[in-house]
Formats: C-alpha cells, sequence, structure tokens
C-alpha cells in the first residue's frame, strides 16, 4: 500500500524535476558544497534542502508542500537524513541547505521515518476506499450546502493544512481556519459556517493545492450529459486560459498551446459548436471601454473597476458592498457570449433558447455560481450559460470517454461567428490583459490614435501590484492591476482616500486565469510563467491585435447590439450588484460560550481579564491557546482567545494582561498570520513605555531538531520587554520531539502563568 500511497502524495515526474532544475540555474549568489545521496553538489546558498534533491533529479515525497505556499514541514513525508547532525532526521522542504551537509534522501532512517509519517498521515482514511473512481465521481452530489462552486468531503483530508495556508498566504480571505476544537474536522470555515455562509469568493486556490481531493470543484459533468441525452444543442465556449493548459491534462508541458486538439475534443464528446468565449472578451471591451470613457467624460464614479472575474465581484459583494457603484456594470465575457447565443445565434439558427445548452470551459472554479446569478438568466426558467466545466473537469469527461489518443488527434478550428477574436482577447487570461485589452481600444476611441505601443508591458507579469499611469489627450489616468491578496491592500487603501486611480483590474486568482481554481493542478514553480508567456505568445501570432477591429465584432454591433451601451447591449450585456449576506466570524453555529468563554476581536474581558494571542500554522498554537484559556476558566479568570492577524497592535496598551504564543518554523521565521503582528510591534517608532503597565507571558511551540529552536517566542519575549511590558512568567519552549510534545513544557508553564495572572 505504501507505494500506492507514495504515488499519491506525490509523482516522480520529470516535470518537478524540471522545474526544479530551472529554478537552481537562475538561483543567484553563493554556491554551497552539499553532499546528497553520497555525490557532491554545488547548489545556490538559501535554497531548501528538497529544492537542491530537486535540482539534481533526485526524488523526495511530499504531502503538505506546494511551490505556492510557504515551506511548512507538518506532514514529515518529505524527511530525509542529514548526517552529523544532532537530530539527522529533518524535513527536508523547511530545511536550508548548508557548506559541507551529508544529506540522505534514501537511508534506511530517513525512508522509515518517511513512511512511518505517510502511514500516520492517512490513518483512519484508507484512500484505496476513500478516493472516489471515475464512476462514483460521476455521481457526486452538486449539493447547495457548501457553494455552488466548491464540494468538500473531509474524509479525504489527512491534515496538511494547504487549503487553509492558500486561503490566507495566497488570497488573504482567511476563510479556512484550523480548527482548535479536539476530534472535529482539522479545518472549517470560519464560525464553522457553511461556505455559501462565509467570505468566501469561490476562487478555488483551496483546491488547486489540496493533494487529496478533500475539496474539489461541484462537478457538472453529470449535467452536461443528462442535457446531451435530452437531444439539447451542445454549444460549448473556451476562455483564453483553458487552451494553455488543457494539454497538462494528457501530459503535456504547461503552457503548450492546445486550442485545436481542445476544440476536437469537445466535439468528439458530443458537442456540435464551439465557440471562443475571446469573442466575448472583446465584447466585454467595446462596452467597458465605453464605459470607461464616459467616466472620464462625466469625472466619475472614479476608480473604475473591471467586473470580468466573478471571485472578485463576490469579494466586492461580501467584503466591500460600499465600493459596488464603482464596479464596471459589464457582465464577464462567457455570460456575454451566453446571452448573445441564446437571443441574435438562436434567431439566426432557428432555435429555441431553452433548446440550447451552452457549456463554458473556463479555467475559474467561481463561473459555476456566477451562472446561478438569476440577474444574468433570460427568463425565470432559462440560464443564459447552463453549465460550467472546469478545464481539469473537461479532462476526467474525455477520459470517462475513452477520449485519451492525444497524439493522434487532429485539431479543428472554432466554429463561426463566434469563433474570431483579436488578440486582447486572448490577454484576458492573464493578469493586466483586461487593462492591456482596455486601453488598446479606449486610448484608440478617446485620441483618434494608435497607443504608440500596442504591447503595455506596465501592466504585464506577476508583481501583485502594477501601477502606472496613460495620458489620454491631455487628461492623465492612473491605473493599476492587482490580484489575489494585493487586491484587499488596494481596496482598503482605496476606501481610505490613499490612492487617486481611476482605472483598476482585479482577478482574484495569483497571476489571473491561468491560475484559476479550476486549472489542471500543478506542483511545479514555474507552471503560472509558462501559461502566461503562452498568453502572450498568442496575442502577438495575430493579426487582429484590438478588439474594435474585430470583424465578426463590427457585425454584430451592426446587425444586433447598433453600438456599445446602446439599450440592447445594456439589457443583455450588463448586470447590476448587490450585497451578499456573510455570517459574522465571531457568530459561532456551536452553542454560545459561558462565561470565560472565547472572545472575539476587541472582546472586553475585564480588567483582571487575561488577552492570549496566538499565531499558529498547523493549528496546534491555536489548540494550546484554547487550552490555555481552559485553564484560565478553572481558576476564575477570564480570558479571550483572538490569532495575532485579528489584532492591531495600537490597541495593545489596553489589553494589560497579555499571553502571546506562537510556532517558530523554517529558520527562525513567524507563521504567516503573525508575520505583520511581528512587523508592527517591530516598528522602531513604538516608544519605549508603549506597553508600560502590561503584564505578559510568552510560550513558544517548535522543534529542537532546528537551530533556531522557538526563536520567534524569544523575540516576542525580548521585544515586549523593550517596549516596557512586564514579564511576569518566563518563556516558554514547547518540544515537539519531547514524549508528549510541546505539552510537556506546556503543562508546568501553564500552571505558572495561572498563578501570575490570578
Amino acid at each position: 500500500m505504501l507505494s500506492r500511497l507514495s504515488r499519491i502524495a506525490t509523482t516522480k515526474s520529470m516535470l518537478v524535476m524540471n522545474a526544479a532544475r530551472s529554478f537552481a540555474a537562475e538561483a543567484q549568489g553563493k554556491l554551497v558544497s552539499v553532499k546528497i545521496n553520497g555525490n557532491e553538489y554545488k547548489v545556490p546558498e538559501g535554497m531548501t534542502v528538497l529544492e537542491a534533491c530537486q535540482a539534481q533529479g533526485i526524488h523526495v515525497p511530499f504531502v503538505c508542500h506546494h511551490p505556492r505556499l510557504k515551506p511548512l514541514g507538518k506532514c514529515r513525508v518529505c524527511v530525509v537524513e542529514i548526517r552529523g547532525d544532532e537530530f539527522p532526521i529533518k524535513t527536508s522542504c523547511n530545511t536550508k541547505v548548508e557548506e559541507g551537509m551529508d544529506i540522505w534522501t534514501n537511508s534506511p532512517k530517513a525512508r522509515s521515518a518517511s513512511n512511518e509519517a505517510l502511514k500516520t498521515l492517512m490513518a483512519g482514511t484508507p484512500i484505496d476506499t476513500k478516493f472516489k473512481t471515475m464512476e462514483m465521481d460521476e455521481v457526486l452530489t452538486e449539493s447547495a450546502d457548501d457553494c455552488y462552486a466548491l464540494h468538500r468531503d473531509m474524509s479525504r483530508c489527512v491534515d496538511c493544512k494547504r487549503c487553509a495556508r492558500a486561503c490566507s498566504e495566497l488570497q488573504g480571505m482567511n476563510v479556512l481556519e484550523n480548527n482548535p476544537q479536539e476530534g472535529g474536522f482539522p479545518v472549517v470555515p470560519t464560525g464553522y459556517h457553511l461556505l455559501k455562509d462565509t467570505e468566501c469568493i469561490s476562487c478555488g486556490q483551496c483546491n488547486v493545492v489540496c493533494p487529496t481531493g478533500a475539496i474539489v470543484e461541484q462537478s457538472h459533468i453529470p449535467r452536461v450529459k443528462q442535457a446531451m441525452k435530452a437531444g439539447k444543442v451542445m454549444v460549448m465556449q473556451t476562455a483564453p486560459a483553458t487552451r494553455v493548459a488543457f494539454g497538462e491534462n494528457f501530459g503535456r508541458e504547461p503552457g503548450e498551446i492546445t486550442t485545436g486538439k481542445m476544440i476536437a475534443c469537445a466535439k468528439a464528446l458530443g458537442f456540435q459548436y464551439v465557440f471562443d468565449t475571446n469573442f466575448g472578451a472583446d465584447m466585454t471591451i467595446m462596452e467597458e471601454g465605453t464605459e470607461l470613457l464616459e467616466r472620464i467624460k462625466n469625472n466619475g464614479p472614479f476608480p473604475m473597476f473591471t467586473s470580468c472575474c466573478p471571485g472578485w465581484v463576490n469579494m466586492a459583494e461580501k467584503c466591500y458592498p460600499e465600493i459596488l457603484p464603482n464596479l464596471s456594470s459589464c457582465r464577464s465575457p462567457h455570460m456575454m457570449v451566453g446571452s448573445t447565443l441564446k437571443t441574435y445565434w438562436a434567431k439566426k439558427m432557428n432555435l429555441k433558447p431553452e433548446d440550447i445548452y451552452v457549456v463554458s470551459l473556463m479555467p475559474c472554479t467561481a463561473k459555476k455560481d456566477e451562472i446561478e446569478r438569476k440577474n444574468m438568466w433570460l427568463d425565470e426558467k432559462t440560464p443564459f450559460v447552463d453549465a460550467v466545466l472546469t478545464t481539469k473537469e473537461l479532462g476526467d469527461f474525455c477520459k470517462q470517454e475513452g477520449i485519451t489518443n492525444w497524439d493522434n488527434m487532429a485539431e479543428m478550428p472554432f466554429d463561426t461567428p463566434l469563433g474570431t477574436s483579436s488578440g486582447a482577447g486572448d490577454i484576458f487570461g492573464v493578469s493586466g490583459g483586461v487593462m492591456e485589452a482596455a486601453l488598446r481600444t479606449a486610448y484608440q476611441l478617446q485620441t483618434g490614435k494608435p497607443l504608440e505601443k500596442i504591447v503595455v508591458d506596465e501592466a504585464r507579469g506577476l508583481d501583485g501590484t502594477k501601477r502606472f499611469s496613460v495620458d489620454m489627450n491631455g487628461k492623465k489616468i492612473n491605473c493599476a492591476v492587482v490580484h489575489s491578496k494585493f487586491a484587499r491592500e488596494l481596496v482598503e487603501n482605496v476606501k481610505a482616500g490613499k490612492e487617486d486611480l481611476q482605472f483598476v483590474e482585479v482577478m482574484a486568482c495569483p497571476g489571473g486565469c491561468i491560475s484559476g481554481g479550476g486549472q489542471p493542478h500543478s506542483n511545479r514553480a514555474d507552471t503560472i510563467e509558462k501559461r502566461m508567456n503562452a498568453i502572450y505568445k498568442i496575442d502577438a501570432g495575430k493579426t487582429l491585435r484590438r478588439s474594435m477591429d474585430n470583424p465578426e465584432i463590427q457585425t454584430l454591433y451592426k446587425e444586433f447590439f447598433e453600438k456599445p451601451n446602446s439599450h440592447k447591449a445594456h439589457e443583455l450585456l450588463h448586470t447590476t450588484y448587490a450585497p451578499q449576506y456573510v455570517r459574522s466570524r465571531e457568530e459561532k453555529v456551536e452553542e454560545p460560550a459561558e462565561a470565560g468563554g472565547e472572545g472575539g476581536e476587541g472582546s472586553d474581558v475585564g480588567e483582571d481579564g487575561v488577552t492570549i494571542l496566538y499565531g499558529s500554522e498547523t493549528g496546534t498554537t491555536a489548540k494550546a491557546a484554547k487550552a490555555l484559556q481552559s485553564k484560565f476558566k478553572a481558576a476564575g479568570i477570564s480570558s479571550a482567545v483572538i490569532p495575532m492577524n485579528k489584532i492591531d497592535v495600537e490597541s495593545l496598551p489596553e489589553k494589560k494582561k497579555l499571553v502571546l504564543m506562537t510556532c517558530t518554523y523554517g529558520a527562525g521565521e513567524f507563521p504567516a498570520m503573525a508575520q505583520e503582528f511581528w512587523e508592527n510591534l517591530s516598528d522602531e517608532s513604538l516608544d519605549d513605555d508603549f506597553l508600560e503597565g502590561v503584564e505578559f507571558g510568552v510560550f513558544g511551540l517548535g522543534s529542537k531538531a532546528f537551530k533556531q529552536f522557538c526563536e520567534a517566542a524569544h523575540q516576542l519575549d525580548e521585544r515586549m520587554e523593550e517596549l516596557g511590558a512586564e514579564r511576569v512568567v518566563d518563556c516558554g519552549e514547547g518540544n515537539e520531539k519531547d514524549p508528549q510534545q510541546y505539552k510537556t513544557a506546556f503543562e508546568p508553564w501553564s500552571k505558572e502563568a495561572v498563578e501570575a495572572f490570578k
């Protein structure tokens, strides 16, 4: 069984190895000499042991690690033996290489420790029975008890924490969190609510990094098959980002352009027509560019935010309802194509709208709940788009139907009249693409001349935030492009009046649609960049580079919509927004806590109460904080437990009694949820008496296998004293190598803490 589990944990593929080699080749700085399995290598200083092994093509299995997430070392499947070290068995994902290090990945000690970790991880989760077959996937219910986009099966969860880390580290949403309760599911939505009742934006990044299938997209394959059996006219449209990732389902390289074969697969499955969503992107630019020019003419409202990303729209409606008037009223490209198909095209083909079944092939899980928005339906019974298949789902669908002979599959073209697009439509798939596409057309419409450069370099690349300005007939238009967690940072600045912007593009996923929640999963570090470069290659190869130059777009407006932003265009191509209901994080599903129970951020624990702040990466520190709260409660001490990313450092002087608990991971680093807290606490502008009158204690968790054991806790302890706080209990150190792990030190330390804070 272990060999099977190892295959599930990670694939021994040349793809991963090549990515690591690429990383090594590009790494700058000093080289160090190490031995791996007896052979000497020169590797860049600062690399992890795992990266060094991968760079040499040496396989190391892992579960909790993902190249887009900070290394954690929780699963311990990636352990190696470092000979000569006091604690030779170390997790390779978060151990940095050092000069002269003697690394063994295949020694009996390393293999035994890795296999034991894998056995422990899978205990109670028998993979062979829990992992559903394709036939079982087909009957997965499309229940709305979680949300329209995602399905959770926690029986598959192995507690790797990838999903929660992606939600916080990549997206800044913090919707999934470690469950501090013993015996429950390891990861839960905030407040134990249903996903649809939280701030979840359906981006699906949790699903992208999940190694076991505990979180997957809601499958629309069954409803598509049902429509085929019912004799519907089957129509598929394909988003720009799908064509540079679809081949990965069949072992092709990321970024390989597979448009023709993707169309052929759709036709082989039974779709009579396949159109290009890029055509809808060109429509979006005609509408959105015109809307931008109207706002410039009317001096606002600014900034105008793009609206083609449903994950971002969800975020705006759930988290920032006050900015909804600033969103463009344009529907997303696939919704524009859907409404055009069931009106203009249906009439041309002499078909009833209800007889047409439109399926959108998307890189995005949030599109699945976008199509449920009733204000984008033709009528109460007829949605403009009936189903959404993700890029990964279409690959699964093909495999179910035996359509796998990739090499011998003949390429096919898009159908017309909704199959021709400009390069501007293609670049919608990358962060900055909507901005660039809009400027190509809006600038020419406003000034009467084309942009000096058709490529807007300032909008390109994978940086989280990009800012630049464009002069339009003497009027300076300040632009910004943001994606993933950087969107929240920019919106907060806009709300605070710190930004002077007229046009902002927002994409919910890192790098844009190319890394959407519905794309094939990849453990390669270079996947997103390869997909991005392929999108730019498609654009560069097009004769048409501006949406306004697309002859089929010109015909559509002449025959049907008349002009951009016309009455008919507003009816079929635009939409409205409304705040979405979100349950408060403090509004727990469970019964309310008794006196002395957990309080939320800003909870009033009284003059004698203790505020327990924690920074956790895997949930262990959160559990320790809850355990300390229980001990305080038993002693009659009121307390509140607050994660460090939910507290303002400026409020600390008001908390007269503080306990700070944090883990340390990697090279003495703070966990992600505590990093901003530590940065603010370390601010040199804070006065030496900032925390005068505050009593405190610190407890750290870590592993003595690392030289920086409990380093983060000791830094907190020293800084609190520097700011004038009074230490009433010495800094505690919980070691996971002890017989009872952190509890060995925690039990006596907590008794001292209870006495100190009475």
